[in-house]
């Protein structure tokens, strides 16, 4: 009897044993996870993973602000745009204002706040200084600039720039830290435009 009592404590505790060695072995034992398993991404970001691009930075588009203006006045496609320049309001007293010069040296001025011609105004150029003005830009190495200019201060007005010249264009917002010979033209611009005798604009009209 002691014999079969010794047989089956020790069939057990072989038993055990056993079921202790496979527990721990699975517990150590990595797992194979395959792609099915992993969380899916929402949908957004698979879709600029797919396509291997960032998000967008924001920049400002001129052509996009602009253009409404310039359609009250036949002009159809920003294409006929050789220089533009804007600047926006700020908490303060800053003027803002808004002008297109065109190839053929029509110039379209809107007038926002803290500017002597509030509204819509017209004048025209003379072709070589519209020429002038965009060598001007070229000199200033204007295309290989940075798009943008910013250092954070939110209270600070911007000027946005824009110039087409033998089909090649570029937009620029400068805020803080652009070129002085950046900012020194676009105050070359608000002389020229203030002396090419502004006209108050009606709609339809083309100077």
């Amino acid at each position: 009897m002691k014999v079969i009592y010794f047989v089956l404590a020790l069939s057990i505790a072989i038993f055990g044993c056993k079921s202790k060695q496979k527990a721990t072995t699975a517990a150590t034992t990595p797992q194979t996870v395959t792609a099915k398993d992993l969380p899916k991404a929402p949908e957004k970001e698979q879709q600029m993973q797919a396509e291997n691009t960032e998000p967008d930075t924001e920049l400002y588009n001129i052509e996009t602000e602009m253009l409404p203006m310039l359609k009250k006045y036949g002009v159809t496609s920003w294409r006929e745009v050789a220089i533009a320049l804007e600047k926006t309001p700020c908490y303060g007293r800053c003027p803002s204002y808004r002008l297109a010069i065109l190839a053929d040296g029509r110039v379209f001025y809107q007038g926002g706040r803290n500017v002597d011609n509030i509204g819509d105004f017209l004048c025209t150029l003379e072709k070589s200084k519209v020429n002038a003005l965009q060598q001007k830009l070229a000199d200033l190495d204007y295309f290989n600039l940075k798009a943008k200019y910013d250092m954070g201060a939110t209270d600070l007005p911007s000027t946005h720039f824009y110039m087409n010249q033998k089909g090649k264009s570029k937009a620029i917002e400068a805020r803080q830290g652009a070129p002085i010979a950046l900012r020194d033209f676009a105050t070359e611009i608000e002389e020229i435009i203030g002396a090419c005798g502004l006209k108050k604009a009606e709609v339809g009209a083309t100077d």
